[in-house]
């Protein structure tokens, strides 16, 4: 299962690429790479740059609100599942952004609770 919180770092130069579009090799090595490490054609002893590859897109884009994106939303239904509801501040500390307890909180209202806009009626 892929857990949005874990830290990925590229194989060549070391950038965190945890939030960002990433290469990895399709052959099932485990390999991950920035995109400028691709363009530069890095290879190692585990990765050759002739071998196949898969292009990971981040999660960068919004669902409901545009100061939210979509992995924001994961991160927030994981940390729910995780430490429990109302646990506002382990919650926002699992986003690792700029959101506050607060907003997260009052999002999670707005969204999830009364989402009347956002999601039909059955």
């Amino acid at each position: 299962m892929f857990y949005p919180s874990f830290k990925v770092h590229c194989d060549f130069c070391e950038k965190d690429i945890t939030r960002y579009t990433k290469l990895v090799d399709a052959n099932g090595l485990d390999t991950d790479m920035c995109v400028n490490c691709f363009l530069e054609g890095r290879q190692n002893e585990k990765h050759s740059k002739n071998n196949p590859y898969h292009v990971i897109n981040r999660l960068t884009f919004p669902i409901y609100e545009d100061h939210w994106n979509a992995e924001e939303e994961l991160l927030l239904i994981e940390g729910l599942e995780k430490f429990g509801f109302g646990n506002w501040i382990d919650i926002a500390e699992h986003l690792a952004t700029d959101k506050t307890p607060e907003d997260v909180m009052s999002h999670y209202e707005k969204i999830y609770m009364s989402g009347k806009k956002f999601f039909a009626s059955y």
